[in-house]
């Protein structure tokens, strides 16, 4: 529902993927708001959502690249 509503609210953006919630539906309940990770076809669609965020139900939000880290990454 949520893929529907990201390209209903955002015309000309096209999402390949389902976004994925960082957090489980149980743990959602008590929250006022949740993290999701959606994936972006294209440089121009990518720096488009990064520069003005998403619409959704009235609303904008910020957008952020996501950044993969592991047990072998190092802060420096």
């Amino acid at each position: 529902m949520i893929k529907t509503k990201i390209e209903e609210f955002n015309p000309g953006l096209h999402l390949p993927h389902p976004p994925r919630w960082l957090t489980t539906e149980t743990q959602q309940k008590d929250k006022a708001a949740s993290a999701i990770v959606i994936t972006l076809v294209g440089k121009d669609a990518t720096e488009k959502v990064l520069r003005s965020g998403l619409s959704l139900f009235g609303r904008k939000f910020k957008a952020q690249r996501y950044l993969s880290f592991g047990p072998d990454t190092q802060c420096s």
